[in-house]
């Protein structure tokens, strides 16, 4: 099917210039860009687009996601075409929901509540290309790492010790397995058990896997406040040992006492790069982030799986050991709760029914409603809801953000839970990149945004034909309104759409126009090969 966007000015996602051009696709691909060509008057509206007064971009590609389940459910995900997204890549921070063995699916589902959500898909593949084989079609496009935790988990459990040579040799075989399917690389949590018990040696074996498949290493770095700069040399000594392509997750500085190191970390960056360490990073545009509550636990309260840490939790001795190390951190671990401080730290979700009406409330807040310490409000919270609680932290500086929103290997992510009352970057951070930061600052400029969230996301997952707008490229396009488009989510009232989204196109079909789906499903699950 031939179709013609018409009359828009065209930013190609390389950097470049925007220009006054009229695009032609057929079928899923883009033939043809020149500012000469025109459509029949009496072309249908289905033919063509009137993108007069428009951007036309390349699609966004999310590089940071947590929909493993979401999309499941729901092959729309209407939060994230709203932001003119039409890739999205899930498996983040070691925690992808394959592989799975039958003595480990009840155990990873109650572990991840948190961070999935609650939705009625019955976990029922075992093998990563398993469960790549559940996609159907979705109106975007999905890519998939594999996480380090899961690999972890079906070889040792929740066990915090090394792996033996044998558990090693089956990890490996899990993660070819996994790459063969069509994984995109290898993701690591680093502050998320089990994956947060791994040696650095352990790291190094499959990573060396992962480099000799071209494939890349996306990581939740182990520390990102006092210590961040031990996280970052930590992965460097890995690239060192391996060659592997890093990309780091939602690069950042938590902690008030760290605000205003974002040039430190951005030069320890630069210099790797300068040595020729492939180094790249991504981003969600706000200065709180959000996570499972559990993880404001000390990683030795996980290591022998969820009934146990609930049992924990019940356990006078083991609460008088918590309280503490969540309150200061430990030596080898810094804690959500340390770096902010409980005053920060505010409930987003809860499964189930939420009895307490808690969401929207801080920790601190809810120990005075109910009489208690914030920290016997977190204990309450993840036995009545049996660790499915989701928490938002306010724990960093705006001119940390921009700073690391100006380096050119710098790309975006949402890093959106998408259950109960989500983190506004859910439904604004791509708006909000383009209206706040590149329109209201000027931080960046509209082509130098354009091209973080296109062609360099497209490039970091080694995909040839998408991320750009040019002559045999997919027709993945975003067309958007520079001078209205806005976020217009907040802490308060996070679910509300953003504004200046015209159209998404995906692989040539139009799957959203002005925040209504048009039905289509054209977005496909993409394998790495």
């Amino acid at each position: 099917m031939e179709r013609w966007i018409l009359g828009g000015t065209v930013i190609d996602g390389r950097g470049a210039p925007r220009v006054r051009a009229d695009v032609r696709l057929v079928d899923d691909t883009i033939v043809e860009i020149a500012p000469s060509l025109t459509a029949p008057i009496d072309t249908p509206s289905d033919i063509a687009i009137d993108a007069t007064g428009l951007i036309v971009a390349p699609g966004f590609i999310d590089l940071h996601t947590h929909s493993d389940l979401a999309l499941l459910a729901d092959p729309f995900v209407t939060c994230k075409l709203n932001q003119g997204i039409t890739l999205e890549v899930i498996g983040q921070d070691g925690l992808s929901i394959a592989p799975l063995s039958d003595a480990t699916v009840d155990l990873w589902r109650q572990h991840l509540r948190g961070l999935t959500g609650d939705y009625d898909v019955p976990w029922n593949w075992r093998t990563f290309g398993d469960y790549l084989d559940r996609f159907g079609p979705t109106a975007a496009n999905v890519a998939a790492l594999v996480g380090h935790g899961a690999l972890r988990l079906n070889v040792i459990g929740m066990e915090n010790r090394p792996a033996t040579a044998r558990e090693l040799e089956r990890m490996t075989a899990l993660l070819h397995e996994a790459l063969s399917a069509g994984a995109f690389g290898l993701s690591g949590g680093l502050v998320y058990t089990p994956g947060a018990y791994a040696p650095f040696e352990e790291l190094v074996a499959l990573n060396k896997i992962v480099a000799n498949a071209g494939k890349i290493w996306v990581v939740h770095v182990r520390f990102e406040g006092d210590r961040i700069i031990e996280a970052l040399d930590e992965m460097f000594r890995l690239v060192e040992a391996t060659g592997v392509a890093l990309h780091i997750s939602h690069f950042k500085l938590l902690g008030k006492r760290n605000w205003g190191r974002a040039p430190e970390i951005v030069e320890a960056i630069e210099t790797q790069r300068a040595k020729g360490m492939d180094i790249t990073v991504d981003q969600y545009p706000y200065t709180a982030g959000s996570t499972m509550l559990s993880a404001a636990l000390p990683p030795w309260a996980h290591a022998d799986g969820p009934e146990a840490l609930l049992h924990y939790l019940r356990t006078p001795a083991a609460l008088a050991r918590m309280e503490p190390e969540i309150e200061s951190g430990t030596m080898e671990w810094e804690g959500f709760v340390a770096l902010a401080g409980w005053d920060n730290v505010s409930i987003s979700h809860v499964g189930g029914d939420d009895r307490l009406q808690a969401v929207g409330h801080s920790l601190v807040e809810l120990g005075a409603q109910w009489g208690c310490s914030p920290f016997q409000a977190v204990v309450r919270l993840l036995l009545e809801h049996e660790l499915a609680v989701t928490m938002v932290i306010h724990a960093m500086d705006d001119r940390d953000v921009q700073t690391i929103l100006r380096q050119p290997w710098r790309m975006g992510g949402t890093d959106a839970l998408l259950s109960g009352k989500p983190h506004p970057r859910a439904y604004g951070s791509y708006p909000r990149v383009l209206g706040h930061y590149v329109r209201e600052l000027g931080v960046i400029t509209l082509e130098e945004a354009v091209r973080q969230m296109t062609s360099a996301a497209a490039q970091r997952l080694r995909l040839p034909d998408r991320g750009e707008i040019a002559v045999g490229m997919k027709a993945d396009l975003c067309l958007f309104d520079a001078n209205h488009v806005a976020d217009r989510a907040t802490f308060e009232d996070s679910t509300r759409l953003p504004d200046g989204i015209a159209w998404v196109i995906v692989n040539g079909m139009p799957v959203l126009h002005q925040r209504m789906t048009t039905g289509a499903l054209p977005g496909t699950l993409l394998r790495q090969n």
